[in-house]
């Protein structure tokens, strides 16, 4: 096996050497053969541009043809170039030497016509550079076309060109030299590359039967990997004893990754928050409701429970940790109430290897059971009140101890008040439910809003009259009108308005303004110089049931819905209500209406 070893190390080290030097030989010589056309274009055009302004004093008739073709001879020896000079119309003017002496495909004289497709672009005025084979010649040559310009007075006009061909054989004897160099480093690089392969061959086969060994350990269930056998020798042998391995440990595995898997998704999808620690109290799992719940200052995994979380959750975790037994606790945490269900986890031994804490926000249940429990006990005792005395006036006339007829109809009287009483308390329990609910869509059209309170508190006169309070009202002429429903905007003034006339003594008053407020809307305040309202009362006035008076005597006569059912109507026009009370001063209730479209 290690032959074979040896044998793949050294093919492969000689391959990778020689790819190599192939790669990096075609790039050189690459390299070298373009630095040398290029150092040759420039060479070239540096020299046609030199050579330029005397062509074009020949061109004009300004130097005899002697001189010029002795000046480009010259030029012709000392850069190895054949030169033309070329008139605008693409005739060949001037040749140089070299270009007559039959070196090209054919020979170069005096009166030949260059093809247009030659010619056009440098007559346009541009340096035209070309590398390659030329119909002119039997060798590639380097090409240069340089435009003549007329500069005289002024001008900038085009009048022919200057050709330059230099033949490219200095890069064939530049690219033999480089040939050469890679051969003998070739060869170098072959022999060090055997020398290091014997070297690796033997540093990699040793250790390998001591991994194998090592590997058939591991079968036995140390660790879990799975590699691929892509040959016989050494380290296919050493993948075969890693992949028996795991076939070994492959069926318990999957199983142990699906199990997680599922216990991951369930925790992490749970309604309820779920932490888990090890035995020392270390936080391992936290989902994102318990992060929501907690409101952790920073990741808690891998940090104790009592530095992550303060209070009820990590004492009862502590102590599940200690004693191995559930424990239970509800935690108020700001606005919510937490219920904490902490359990021990257990391993065969019955040994605590860790807890689970179950947190669920219990702050809806609580404050609907609470909701639940007042209901049933102001609805209770509304209906108590009234039922007891329709009971108890009823047995009197029913009995015939009542003989005197204006007795009994004064309890026939109060009777009926106080079914007239129940009436109006389920009335105003399926009224205000109703609005809850939004099964009530309120049509809304324009409305004089001055107009409407001035016919509600008409309408209130007698209950006002009664107690001999004053009602003042300030209603300007130009109150846009409002978005409203006439009959919810009644019913929503008669309610305010007999709070007021209701908790305000005799001799008081009562003040009802209207105004403007721009494109906020139309405000209506009603102010009265009562009882007023206890400040820790305020919050809850809108509440059904609630009322200031705590001690519920039916002097109040009043059912606590009021108010409730005022502030849905309010919502029902998109507008805001809001009040200003202080104990024994009076009370203020502001309403502001938004303006009816114009």
């Amino acid at each position: 096996m290690s032959k074979t070893l040896f044998k793949k190390l050294m093919v492969t080290h000689l391959v990778v050497i020689l790819i190599s030097i192939a790669v990096l030989g075609v790039f050189l010589s690459q390299l070298m053969k373009n630095y040398f056309l290029n150092m040759k274009e420039d060479e070239l055009t540096t020299k046609g541009q030199e050579i330029s302004s005397i062509t074009a004093q020949y061109l004009k008739g300004e130097l005899d043809e002697d001189t010029t073709r002795y000046i480009i001879n010259s030029l012709e020896r000392f850069v190895d170039a054949r030169v033309w000079v070329v008139d605008k119309n693409g005739l060949i003017r001037m040749v140089s030497r070299g270009s007559q002496c039959g070196r090209g495909r054919m020979m170069m004289r005096q009166g030949f016509q260059l093809p247009p497709e030659e010619t056009n672009r440098v007559l346009n005025g541009e340096t035209v550079k070309q590398v390659g084979e030329s119909p002119h010649f039997t060798e590639p040559m380097v090409s240069v076309a340089v435009p003549i310009v007329d500069r005289a007075a002024g001008r900038h006009e085009v009048i022919g060109a200057v050709f330059l061909h230099a033949p490219v054989t200095g890069v064939t004897v530049t690219l033999q030299k480089v040939y050469t160099f890679l051969i003998i480093a070739t060869l170098v690089a072959v022999i060090l590359a055997g020398l290091l392969a014997v070297y690796l061959s033997k540093a990699i086969s040793n250790p390998l039967h001591q991994i194998t060994a090592a590997a058939l350990a591991m079968a036995k269930g140390d660790y879990q990997t799975r590699v691929k056998v892509q040959s016989s020798d050494e380290v296919g042998e050493l993948a075969a004893s890693f992949n028996y391995m795991g076939d070994k440990l492959s069926e318990t595995i999957d199983a142990l990754h699906q199990e997680k898997s599922k216990i991951e998704s369930l925790i992490m999808s749970l309604g309820e928050g779920v932490i888990a620690t090890d035995r020392t109290g270390t936080v391992v799992r936290v989902n994102t409701m318990a992060r929501k719940l907690m409101q952790f200052a920073e990741d808690p995994i891998g940090r104790n429970i009592k530095e992550c979380c303060s209070g009820g959750v990590a004492e009862i975790i502590q102590k599940v940790l200690e004693e191995g037994i559930g424990k239970s606790a509800t935690l108020k945490k700001e606005n919510i109430t937490v219920l904490a269900l902490a359990s021990p986890i257990k391993d065969s031994r019955e040994n605590i290897s860790g807890t689970v804490c179950v947190l669920q926000d219990i702050s809806e249940a609580e404050k609907l059971e609470q909701m639940r429990k007042d209901f049933v006990s102001d609805v209770s005792h509304e209906l108590r009140t009234p039922l007891t005395a329709i009971r108890g006036y009823n047995e009197a006339l029913s009995d015939g101890t009542v003989e005197d007829p204006e007795i009994r109809q004064k309890y026939h009287n109060i009777i009926r008040e106080e079914t007239q009483r129940l009436e109006r308390l389920i009335h105003d329990l399926l009224d205000l439910s109703r609005l809850q609910s939004g099964k009530i869509s309120l049509e809304l059209e324009p409305l004089d809003v001055g107009a409407v309170i001035r016919s509600t508190v008409e309408k209130l006169e007698p209950q006002i009259n009664i107690k001999g309070i004053a009602v003042e009202l300030d209603i300007p002429q130009n109150i846009p009108y409002i978005m409203g429903n006439e009959d919810r905007l009644v019913q929503l003034l008669i309610i305010l308005l007999d709070n007021a006339v209701r908790y305000t003594d005799a001799g008081g008053k009562i003040f009802v303004s209207v105004g403007d407020v721009g494109l906020k809307g139309v405000e209506i305040a009603i102010t009265d110089t009562g009882k007023g309202i206890p400040k820790e009362d305020i919050p809850f006035i809108w509440e059904r049931f609630y009322k200031v008076d705590k001690s519920r005597t039916r002097t109040g006569a009043g059912t606590g819905l009021g108010l409730a059912i005022a502030r849905q109507i309010v919502e029902l026009h998109h507008g805001t209500i809001e009040v200003e009370s202080e104990l024994g001063r009076g009370t203020t209730f502001k309403i502001v209406f938004p303006l009816a479209e114009s």
